[in-house]
């Protein structure tokens, strides 16, 4: 899982300009707040 998620970010930061887009993009997929707050929190514990 925690695996998943961190491809996930990292595919959606490379395309993103902005950190606005990264959670726009983020909440389009996943319409669940708890699917953009997890992997911030996997990359700072990583």
């Amino acid at each position: 899982i925690r695996d998943n998620y961190q491809k996930i970010l990292l595919s959606t930061l490379s395309s993103a300009k902005d950190w606005t887009t990264y959670v726009d993009k983020m909440l389009r997929i996943s319409k669940n707040i708890r699917i953009l707050i997890l992997p911030i929190l996997i990359l700072i514990q990583a």
